[in-house]
């Protein structure tokens, strides 16, 4: 038996729901139990489904919403539920409900006419009928597409009054933010080899916007989030790491000044930083989901939210154990985009690229290349090649954008990874006839 678990009921009855087939959609009927369902609003579903598999009938949305079998709210949540959305489905159903809304009115007034012949309570039931009237013109008016004159003039409005401005999050990284301009609700894919600083990146935006007041989410899978709040004091320091984590005795008292100044500093934003590491919840994207929920809920709007990294999410428990990995990065990329627009933050999803390529990355690189391009608003790259010398302490990293849904694309940028604290800054008046040439190890 499966356990008891509202979500994975939820994502169940969306499947079947989505089935094109009748032979299918009775094959995995008869494989799910009735107990499996722990909630009235999923079991009602199940049973309308089952109903329907019964008299041979393929159990679609518009049939269960034509002949009444089920709550229509319960069937939109599940087709809505968490990253299985389907809008185009959602736009039928209410559509539906509309007519079903018509269709009562029709009814209601027939019969309000036959009382008012028999001339038996007018006033009471002619009031009925006139709210009736007035909550489904209401529900219309809701559904009403906004057409292009109304469409131009609220633009116009919001131009004006600088409304555009309340989506745009910059990261008060200045190499990024001239550069990039990343609206609330999109997802901006950062994309580089082992090695190359995808973490680091993501921790100097962080950092930066951090101290800039803005409320900063960020999940990593591979270290703790001591270890992440750790780097980026580092940063803030300009300490190595490795210091002040196991070499304390050896910090000389002006060191330990700047250590103890960058915690006052950070202490001063402590409400802003949420940082998720590999032991405080399980990876998946509905626990990722709630977590913004609760922390909306208790602290206010999240400005941005950062993965890292994508391709390391784990696969939904429903999946099957062979499932090819593109698919569960398909997936989890679909969920994570739709997890931006939802909470309407500024997504930074950190990728990793296949481990068998050579030279400068482009998307055809990124793994899972597919849905990653299909949901990025804004694709960058990091890239440099391997044991690049460090230039006045700064490694040099090409940084450029190779998709950019509201902008255009830039070409490199030289920036630096600067050590011993390991964030990047921008490099100016570097050019690569500046770097030292690479040392050849004599081969014995």
């Amino acid at each position: 038996m499966l356990p008891q678990n509202v979500e994975l009921e939820k994502t169940v009855l969306g499947k079947l729901l989505n089935l094109t087939g009748f032979e299918e959609q009775l094959k995995y009927v008869d494989m799910i139990q009735r107990d499996f369902f722990s909630v009235h609003q999923t079991f009602e579903v199940f049973n309308a489904i089952e109903s329907c598999v019964e008299n041979n009938t393929l159990a679609n949305p518009h049939y269960l919403i034509e002949h009444n079998l089920v709550n229509d709210d319960s069937l939109v949540d599940i087709l809505t539920y968490k990253f299985e959305s389907n809008q185009k489905m959602v736009y039928s159903i209410n559509d539906l409900k509309l007519l079903a809304c018509r269709r009562k009115i029709i009814h209601d007034a027939h019969e309000l006419s036959q009382i008012m012949i028999k001339g038996r309570d007018v006033a009471s039931n002619g009031e009925k009928m006139l709210l009736q009237i007035t909550n489904t013109l209401n529900y219309g008016k809701r559904r009403k597409r906004k057409d292009s004159a109304h469409m131009m003039k609220t633009s116009l409005e919001n131009i004006i009054h600088g409304h555009g401005l309340k989506n745009l999050v910059k990261y008060n990284v200045p190499f990024l933010d001239i550069r990039c301009n990343h609206e609330r609700g999109q997802t901006h894919v950062i994309g580089a080899q082992p090695g190359v600083g995808k973490t680091a990146i993501g921790l100097t935006i962080a950092r930066a916007a951090i101290l800039a007041g803005k409320r900063v989410v960020f999940f990593v899978r591979e270290s703790t989030k001591e270890e992440l709040f750790e780097r980026m004091i580092a940063m803030e320091s300009g300490l190595p790491y490795d210091l002040f984590k196991f070499r304390s005795g050896e910090m000389t008292s002006p060191e330990f000044t700047r250590l103890k100044q960058a915690y006052s500093t950070f202490h001063q934003f402590r409400g802003n930083i949420h940082f998720f590491g590999c032991d405080d919840y399980d990876h998946s994207l509905s626990q990722m989901d709630e977590i913004l929920d609760d922390i909306t809920q208790d602290n206010g709007v999240i400005d941005i939210v950062i993965e890292d990294y994508i391709q390391n999410m784990p696969k939904p428990r429903w999946m099957p154990a062979n499932t090819p990995t593109h698919e569960i990065i398909s997936y989890n990329m679909e969920g994570v985009s739709s997890m931006h627009k939802r909470h309407k933050v500024a997504g930074i999803t950190l990728a990793q690229l296949n481990r068998d390529m050579k030279g400068k990355p482009h998307i055809t690189n990124l793994k899972g290349s597919s849905m990653l391009e299909q949901e990025g608003h804004i694709i960058t790259f990091l890239h440099r090649e391997r044991n690049t010398a460090p230039v006045e302490g700064k490694i040099p990293t090409e940084i450029y954008c190779e998709k950019h849904r509201l902008g255009a694309e830039y070409d490199g940028v030289t920036i630096g990874l600067r050590l011993p604290q390991i964030d990047f800054v921008e490099m100016t008046g570097y050019f690569k006839n500046d770097q030292p040439k690479r040392l050849v190890r004599p081969t014995i």
